[in-house]
């Protein structure tokens, strides 16, 4: 049995934000994260991920700077949501992991069947 990704899903350009250091109005936080929803829920559906509770989820926020750990986790709200919404399980299982990487702006999603 193979260790690699069952799906690994690239989306560039997708800029994560730590919404716990930035002050904006609630209606610009509420447009980024359906924009983020709507990019996820697009790549993930013509990667061809299909339904079922995942061993392991695997999220990489590639940007310019690093985040700290905690902020880095919270930037991928939204984007973790989604994830959980087209695989059609609660997101508080135990299944996420989260790294960092520098280059240009966007995010890989592996997951594990």
């Amino acid at each position: 049995m193979s260790d690699a990704p069952t799906y690994v899903v690239e989306i560039p350009g997708l800029k994560t934000v730590s919404e716990m250091n930035v002050r904006e109005h609630w209606a610009i936080r509420n447009k980024r994260r359906a924009h983020q929803a709507r990019l996820v829920r697009s790549a993930l559906l013509v990667a061809g991920v299909r339904k079922g509770v995942p061993r392991r989820v695997h999220l990489t926020r590639v940007g310019r700077r690093p985040m700290d750990s905690d902020n880095a986790c919270i930037s991928f709200k939204a984007i973790r949501d989604s994830v959980a919404e087209v695989l059609g399980f609660n997101d508080s299982h135990d299944v996420w992991t989260y790294a960092q990487e520098a280059g240009p702006y966007g995010v890989r999603i592996e997951v594990w069947t």
